[in-house]
């Protein structure tokens, strides 16, 4: 098929085919079509539009769903041991006082020794205490020796807190043997994923617990998607069954293992059914590609070895508008020569894509 070309005496070449001004403006005369090829190719366009670029498709990057740390509980393992029971996995909404996990082992036992020996001490010293501020009271016993026996009974309280753990949600006494780990709050369970026989450590992550308050997601982005990355860039992310709005908090500077970096959102819908531990897409509409740009639809922008282009219509044809890579990864056409009310192909691409090839082609 033959297309007509504007100005075909000018005599194109490659080179000024695919020649950039500043970067942007893609030099190329129009790619005419009759009004029968246009129908047949069924090129459909928009008008591009500054007041639409809150509808990028903004850049995709995956994540997880972690709690905010106001709304966050997290139990570690006191001693070693196994997982003997396990009650909840994460994603499971749970109450307080619910039991999440029991450990047995030696440790444990040991450790629950050691707590009963403690208690028992503490106990004793209470007494003591509770006697010598009596005989301090009728003159009997010196103020030194009820200083003293003060200064011994916070010791004994500190040593019970230290074994049994600060967290009551560290049950060491209702079973022989065996450590039960109920929840403080209200919440989710973010992680960690158990397993029934499992051995854990001395200070190994039992439990994270979130409320659905100040929730953040932790986003994976590749180290060149980051670095177009801005705090406070507007973030929409996306479970199974939810969606809420997000703004970047803060973006990492280092390279993790898998060659991402992490970037840190906190979720602002207030009302979300987002939950921690959730793995999630997310889209992110960089600030800096909206400057200068306008939103367009993915299947708008044409690739062709490291450039991106679009077609914008100029009377009965298109011109091949090269556009800046990196806006388009998020959804925005920017050029010095496309303007507000252009009107840009968003079907019918790969028609053109073939025609224009046509064109150097045959030059």
């Amino acid at each position: 098929m033959q297309f007509p070309r504007k100005s075909r005496a000018r005599g194109w070449s490659w080179i000024a085919l695919a020649a950039f001004m500043s970067g942007s403006a893609f030099a190329t005369d129009v790619l005419q079509l009759t009004p029968a090829q246009r129908a047949n190719a069924r090129i459909e366009t928009i008008a591009v539009d500054s007041s639409s670029n809150s509808a990028a498709s903004g850049i995709t990057v995956t994540g997880r769903i972690e709690a905010g740390s106001a709304g966050r509980a997290l139990l570690s393992a006191p001693a070693a041991g196994r997982v003997l029971e396990l009650n909840a996995l994460p994603g499971n909404r749970v109450k307080r006082r619910d039991v999440l996990v029991v450990l047995a082992g030696p440790d444990i036992a040991s450790l629950q020794g050691s707590v009963r020996e403690a208690r028992a001490r503490e106990k004793v010293v209470a007494q003591r205490l509770e006697r010598d501020r009596l005989l301090v009271s009728e003159g009997v016993v010196s103020a030194g020796r009820l200083q003293q026996t003060e200064a011994d009974y916070a010791a004994a309280r500190a040593q019970v807190s230290a074994l049994a753990g600060a967290n009551a949600a560290m049950d060491l006494t209702s079973r022989n043997g065996q450590l039960v780990v109920r929840s403080p709050i209200d919440g989710v369970l973010a992680d960690p994923r158990l397993a029934v026989g499992q051995s854990v450590a001395m200070g190994d992550s039992l439990a994270v617990l979130g409320t659905p308050e100040q929730l953040r997601v932790a986003l994976a982005a590749s180290v060149v998607v980051a670095r177009g990355l801005s705090v406070g860039d507007s973030v929409i992310v996306r479970s199974r069954s939810c969606e809420a709005a997000a703004i970047v908090r803060s973006i990492g500077t280092q390279v993790e293992a898998n060659h991402v970096v992490t970037v840190d959102a906190m979720i602002s819908d207030v009302d979300t059914c987002l939950l921690p531990g959730e793995s999630v897409t997310a889209s992110i509409a960089p600030s800096s590609a909206a400057a200068g740009g306008f939103a367009v639809p993915p299947r708008a922008f044409v690739r062709r070895g490291p450039e991106t282009f679009v077609f914008v219509e100029r009377g009965q044809g298109f011109e091949v508008v090269a556009v800046d890579a990196d806006a388009a990864r998020a959804g925005f056409a920017r050029s010095a020569s496309l303007q507000q009310g252009d009107r840009v192909a968003i079907t019918g691409t790969a028609f053109l894509k073939g025609a224009w090839r046509g064109i150097a082609e045959e030059e």
